[in-house]
């Protein structure tokens, strides 16, 4: 996960510079389109390869999970795909010709992505972390430097780099299929009509959540583009990938390492044993998430002038409203595990679905009057919704309890962190040391009050105040 964000903040002070405003417009507009693509052509067969592996290792039956996985991956990446690009010609007369090729070839790449995403998670569940590392690092680092060669050596235009999305899974999956020797698991007659079923009947509900999940974060850029101009799509972009890369960035690397202890926690002790686990691991976000939170909210020009091109600055203004939209839906995910944990995935479905259809309507109505600005509200409030939705519908199953002690001090030591930061940003200082003098500042004076509260403790600096439940 590290090396997937930093490659893609490098990238994106890149791509600013390479590109004009509407070419990034483009760019985050073709993005949007292969995430709902691979929603439906990827995701769930990659979560029922996830589930199913395992299972049909210990019968002994490789050949007909892999012979069916191919089958399954094979016709759902045409299959999506090529209903994308008949939309896509629909609606081909009312886009500029330099976005339409971009998208169409965007389109494109999810047939081969599909391969390569799906078989690699073999790695993963059969225990070979080593081999999946080595795969995704060089997948993530091949795209942008290939698209690059193809921009700046070939004069492609913003279509080099979904090329290059083509071009590098096309060849990793050879490589990916010579390690796990497909080959000899592998036969027409070991295809199994009812191992794809299961695998349909698993990750199609998967699918809807996620569709629901791309309705409430990349959605917008379509509706900017309708409403506004590419221009402003590429505003957007900028601003909604800066925190996006770092918030999202770390809150999921924290569900990563959490998630498994609360699953053993679950398992075997009492529900409120774990009720008490995930309150403390909600304290931990709380504490750890915050100031980042608000560097970004407090800092959004300097932040953009760092890790974009100067053309991009007017992104910053929807920076604070992301942030803190990403704020409460990172906390939602501690809030719902109790839906998890009970199996209630339908009820997720809903929340994801509802804040989603709410994200539309409120687009709908905000950005024709407010433009990217009004896309960054409709955010906020999506998100937050759905933070809220969360509470409920977890209330009467497994309820969260909130760490509402570390609530009130965290808000005080923000109010201070968000004072000393902008005291700083009245010094006439160099750009880098204005953000790093706010930085220091803001989060020493944080921490301070914390620990003067007697909210940091022993286990908050060594192993994040998980400790004491392992």
């Amino acid at each position: 996960m590290i090396i997937p964000a930093v490659v893609g903040i490098f990238m994106l002070r890149v791509f600013t510079a390479l590109f004009s405003r509407e070419q990034f417009g483009y760019y985050s507009n073709a993005l949007s389109t292969t995430g709902l693509v691979k929603t439906f052509s990827v995701i769930w067969l990659s979560s029922s390869s996830v589930r199913f592996y395992q299972v049909y290792v210990n019968a002994k039956k490789e050949k007909e999970f892999f012979s069916s996985l191919l089958l399954a991956t094979t016709l759902s990446a045409f299959l999506f795909a090529l209903i994308a690009l008949g939309i896509l010609l629909i609606i081909h007369p009312r886009l500029e010709s330099e976005l339409f090729t971009t998208v169409q070839v965007a389109i494109i790449s999810t047939i081969l992505t599909a391969f390569f995403e799906i078989f690699i998670v073999i790695f993963r569940v059969s225990m070979q972390p080593s081999k999946y590392t080595i795969y995704w690092v060089l997948y993530v680092i091949a795209k942008p430097a290939l698209g690059l060669l193809l921009i700046k050596t070939f004069s492609f235009g913003v279509e080099g780099l979904f090329w290059s999305w083509c071009l590098t899974p096309f060849f990793l999956t050879f490589f990916v299929f010579k390690d796990l020797k497909i080959r000899r698991y592998l036969g027409f007659h070991s295809i199994s009509g009812a191992t794809i079923r299961d695998m349909a009947s698993y990750g199609f509900p998967l699918a809807i959540s996620n569709f629901a999940i791309w309705l409430l974060s990349l959605s917008d850029r379509y509706l900017i583009e309708i409403f506004r101009t590419s221009d402003e799509v590429g505003l957007y972009g900028v601003g909604f990938a800066i925190p996006e890369k770092t918030l999202q960035f770390t809150y999921m690397t924290l569900m990563l390492a959490a998630y498994p202890i609360i699953i053993e926690n679950f398992e075997n002790r009492d529900q409120h044993s774990t009720q008490h686990l995930i309150t403390e691991m909600s304290r931990v976000y709380i504490l750890l998430i915050t100031p980042l939170m608000l560097l970004l909210a407090a800092m959004p020009e300097q932040i953009v002038l760092i890790f974009a091109d100067k053309r991009f600055v007017a992104s910053a203004q929807v920076i604070p409203f992301i942030s803190v939209g990403l704020y409460f839906y990172g906390l939602a995910m501690y809030v719902q595990k109790g839906l998890e944990l009970k199996k209630k995935s339908k009820r997720i479905a809903v929340i994801a679905l509802s804040s989603g259809v709410l994200a539309i309507a409120s687009n709908v109505i905000l950005i024709p009057r407010f433009g990217y600005f009004g896309a960054s509200l409709s955010f906020l409030l999506a998100y937050c919704s759905y933070f809220v939705l969360a509470i409920l519908l977890v209330s009467k199953i497994m309820p969260w309890r909130p760490p509402l002690r570390t609530v009130f001090n965290t808000a005080i030591a923000s109010s201070a962190m968000i004072a000393a930061i902008k005291i700083t940003l009245k010094f006439d200082l160099p750009l880098i040391l204005q953000l790093l003098s706010g930085l220091f500042s803001g989060l020493i004076l944080y921490a301070g009050i914390l620990h003067m509260f007697g909210e940091l403790h022993k286990d908050d600096l060594i192993m994040f105040g998980l400790k004491k439940f392992k």
